[in-house]
């Protein structure tokens, strides 16, 4: 994972150790471009190594002009 280094104590981002087992789903915001969605879905949908795909969900926020809406994508 990385995250913005808002102290600049290791440059523009700063790299986070993460337990992917722990990780359920991702939330895609309105303005996140389609190639870095296909890039974080073929990263997390690699398989283990014990073979099996992580069980994680993909959601996108959407906006309808009055409210927002969060949407499960079916990959």
């Amino acid at each position: 994972m990385v995250l913005p280094d808002l102290l600049n104590s290791e440059g523009s981002h700063k790299k986070v150790n993460y337990d992917m087992s722990k990780l359920e789903g991702v939330i895609f915001g309105l303005r996140t471009d389609l190639k870095d969605r296909f890039e974080v879905i073929r990263i997390l949908s690699e398989k283990s190594p014990d073979g099996d795909p992580p069980p994680v969900d993909f959601y996108e926020m959407t906006f309808n002009g009055k409210e927002f809406k969060k949407t499960k994508l079916i990959i």
